[in-house]
């Protein structure tokens, strides 16, 4: 009797070690496996967006109906589906979002209503691409009835 107490007690605990291992080696391997997920995610994202180019034709504002007409060519390889665009006046910054797909090669007019905009400094496009951006400055902009 007195063998056998040792024995049940070696033989519980690697049992339990073993539980504890196969619990710590399953949460281990999903855990790396959802990581690997997120940063091929990611890097096939930054990899699509290396060839993307986003480029301001001319832009055109309308003093009488307060309408801003911008033409965006995509001169990338990436399709655009979020274009943001911020009017910097002095120190004030407007920001319209746009959620509408500008397709690889595709040329189109914007157009964006912002009342009282004679003063505008700046005109900055950006996606959801970072590197994907352009500007366009007070010079370069028409300015109709202002």
């Amino acid at each position: 009797m007195k063998a056998l107490s040792p024995i049940i007690g070696i033989v519980l605990l690697v049992g339990i070690s073993l539980g504890i291992f196969m619990i710590l080696f399953e949460w281990s391997t999903s855990y790396v496996e959802s990581s690997q997920e997120k940063s091929e995610s990611k890097l096939s994202e930054s990899f699509e967006c290396m060839n993307a180019y986003i480029k301001i034709d001319y832009v055109i504002y309308n003093a009488t109906s307060g309408n801003f007409s911008i033409v965006l060519e995509n001169r990338g390889s990436v399709d655009f589906e979020k274009i943001i665009f911020s009017f910097i006046k002095d120190i004030e910054v407007k920001e319209y979002e746009v959620n509408e797909v500008l397709k690889k090669g595709e040329k189109k007019v914007y157009e964006i209503n912002l009342n009282k905009a004679c003063d505008i400094k700046l005109i900055r496009v950006s996606t959801q691409c970072s590197n994907a951006k352009d500007e366009i400055d007070r010079k370069e902009i028409t300015f109709l009835g202002c």
